[in-house]
């Protein structure tokens, strides 16, 4: 047989019952107590909302990041309004230079990218309060960042003079750039600063020189420098030829005849410039110099220029003609009965 047992009622200590006990005058009227309570933090919202002023600043620089493969294309500053509230010792004080307006962008669809400037977007000093920014958005040009490689272009400046060429040697032969896509595309071959060739350009041994490369604009390139090796060579050669005697030419039924020249035993020196292989087998009866009496109509004396024709002398010209003018007694022919 079993006996019930009794369940035994603790009694909480005295302690734990003053522990829990709100003080009575707490307890007292506590619904009148928490309109009051209410009350005071509006009160107190209101009053300090009317100690407070707001100030609008103006050209509050806008700090535009991006991720390592985009690349802003505009570099121009970009400036917003931002209207802030503080206290009235403190917001007085407040300058567009304590404002910072900052955007990260990660990710674009399109080289226009639009931006939303938020809260978040603003760091303010402590105790100042954003009220808006003006515009909210704003419009930045941004592009992927591409890296590439291109062939070097030598650029001269002036020319040589025409009997002499040119070999050129470029080291390294391409550079590496970098920059916005799509100029990038656009671009075949990265140029260097002009070299300057004139006639005293030394011809007899090589020219070696550290040359820069032009970069398009916003667009980097290395190296920043390239050896540039020319080497000159004499193209054309020339060749004199003397005491060569001057012919008369006479238009086909021409009323003038020639009756003396001036120097009478004129003798044309001629100077002749082209290929060595030509020249070398140049003869001297293939030069023939001569005065044109076609352009002559009446009798006197005239002063001709010393004209030169030569055969079987390709690529070859006449560089220089002594003298270069004659004279010429000419007179009408006598007609025959």
């Amino acid at each position: 047989m079993s006996w019930p047992t009794r369940r035994t009622r603790t009694t909480p200590s005295p302690q734990r019952n003053r522990a829990m006990r709100l003080p009575e005058f707490i307890k007292r009227d506590w619904s009148r107590k928490l309109v009051a309570v209410f009350m005071a933090g509006i009160i107190w919202v209101t009053v300090h909302q009317q100690l407070q002023v707001t100030s609008t600043l103006r050209d509050v620089t806008v700090r535009v990041t991006t991720s390592p493969d985009l690349i802003m294309l505009e570099q121009e500053r970009l400036r917003v309004r931002v209207t802030v509230r503080g206290s009235r010792r403190r917001v007085p004080n407040i300058t567009s230079a304590d404002i910072r307006v900052e955007a990260h962008v990660v990710e674009i669809n399109d080289r226009r990218h639009n931006i939303e400037l938020r809260s978040r977007n603003v760091v303010l000093p402590a105790g100042i309060s954003l009220v808006e920014i003006e515009p909210s958005t704003i419009d930045v040009m941004i592009d992927q960042l591409e890296d590439a490689e291109r062939p070097i272009a030598y650029k001269f400046e002036g020319e040589l003079a025409r009997q002499f060429g040119r070999n050129v040697r470029i080291h390294p032969n391409n550079a590496n750039i970098s920059g916005p896509k799509h100029l990038i595309d656009q671009i075949d071959e990265i140029e260097t600063e002009p070299i300057r060739l004139s006639a005293e350009t030394p011809r007899d041994r090589e020219l070696k020189k550290e040359v820069a490369l032009v970069p398009p604009p916003q667009v980097t390139v290395n190296p920043l420098t390239v050896t540039v090796v020319v080497e000159f060579y004499r193209r054309l050669e020339t060749k004199e030829f003397e005491n060569l005697n001057v012919h008369v030419l006479h238009a086909i039924g021409s009323p003038i005849e020639v009756t003396a020249l001036d120097p009478p035993d004129a003798k044309i020196k001629v100077l002749i410039e082209g290929p060595t292989s030509t020249l070398d087998v140049l003869l001297r009866a293939s030069i023939q110099p001569y005065i044109d009496l076609s352009v002559v109509h009446s009798a006197d004396q005239v002063r001709l220029p010393v004209l030169v024709e030569f055969t079987e002398a390709k690529d070859c010209r006449v560089l220089e003609v002594t003298p270069r003018f004659i004279k010429a007694n000419v007179r009408m022919k006598e007609k025959t009965p």
